[in-house]
């Protein structure tokens, strides 16, 4: 009995492995991806094949209503996938180059250049972005989605990241199929971060995000809205680890309030802190691993924030 017992739990044990070493590769038709941005083009859907370079590339095309007949669509970019290397490329509507905008065989601390080929304003914003984000990843886990565990990397702009994007497999980002590094990479817009609401697969619903009961497009769904004055404020190393040393030129030979909380809100921090040439650094060792606000009062009372984590 105990021999029988001992062999059903390897069985068990094994039959997990595999299941979560099961690679999801993005669908390959019948599947729209609906952003939560109002007043944008959202829904993205796959429609056909284009053969280029000796590559079979999936088109997309992205609408802003729920009319998904052809003659409403407006074409956006083309994409294919390599499952043995569980990696992603895409071509933007307009151009001829391919670009990275996924890879689902990263592990911790591994790092990434993508370019996101949807959102136009990341390249005009930011030159550097024509070689893509440089992304980090700083948590993998898994998702349970209709029963199934599929791979989920968390990652951060590298070296100063402060938003967490995530990457689901058979998915692609929580900022949108087209979107991969738009979110993690995002430091000068003052925009709303994009957010994939809902995902359907042959008109069942795989996907929706976390706390929202809707796939109805809404105005700024993400609730983070990046400030432009808050864009002057540098933390870094990200994550940080012991020490954040904090950057902010107006902030010369001043008297700082710095205040932290954590994600559900609690004050873990208050005090002043001394900037000499717009430089400070503040230990952090006894804080938790997680996402914290952090908040810092100048004299005038102006108020800048960021998201900083801490490993």
């Amino acid at each position: 009995m105990r021999k029988l017992l001992i062999i059903i739990i390897i069985l068990l044990f094994s039959f997990k492995s595999r299941a979560q070493s099961i690679y999801y590769p993005l669908p390959d038709s019948n599947a729209m991806w609906t952003l939560g941005l109002a007043n944008f083009n959202n829904i993205f859907i796959i429609k056909g094949d284009s053969a280029i370079g000796g590559f079979t590339y999936k088109k997309y095309f992205i609408a802003n209503s729920t009319n998904l007949a052809l003659a409403s669509l407006t074409f956006v970019g083309l994409v294919r996938q390599e499952t043995s290397s569980k990696k992603i490329f895409a071509i933007k509507s307009g151009t001829s180059a391919e670009r990275l905008i996924y890879n689902f065989n990263l592990n911790i601390n591994d790092t990434v250049r993508v370019r996101p080929i949807d959102r136009g304003y990341f390249e005009l914003s930011q030159p550097s972005v024509s070689y893509g984000y440089k992304l980090k990843v700083i948590q993998k886990d898994s998702i349970l989605i209709l029963g199934q565990y599929r791979k989920r990397l968390h990652l951060v702009s590298f070296p100063f990241g402060v938003i967490v994007e995530k990457w689901i497999e058979g998915i692609g980002s929580d900022c949108g199929i087209l979107n991969a590094g738009s979110g993690a990479g995002m430091v000068v817009a003052d925009i709303c971060i994009p957010l994939l609401l809902c995902y359907r697969k042959n008109d069942t619903l795989i996907y929706m995000a976390p706390n929202y009961t809707t796939c109805e497009p809404m105005s700024c769904p993400s609730s983070i809205k990046i400030n432009y004055s808050n864009n002057k404020i540098v933390t870094y190393p990200q994550p940080i680890k012991d020490v954040v040393t904090i950057q902010n030129k107006e902030f010369n030979n001043q008297n700082i309030t710095v205040n932290i909380s954590n994600s559900i809100g609690t004050q873990c921090f208050n005090q002043r802190l001394q900037f000499n040439n717009g430089i400070a650094q503040l230990p952090l060792a006894n804080l938790p691993k997680g996402i914290y606000l952090f908040r810092l009062i100048d004299e005038d009372l102006k108020t800048f924030t960021q998201k900083i984590i801490v490993e």
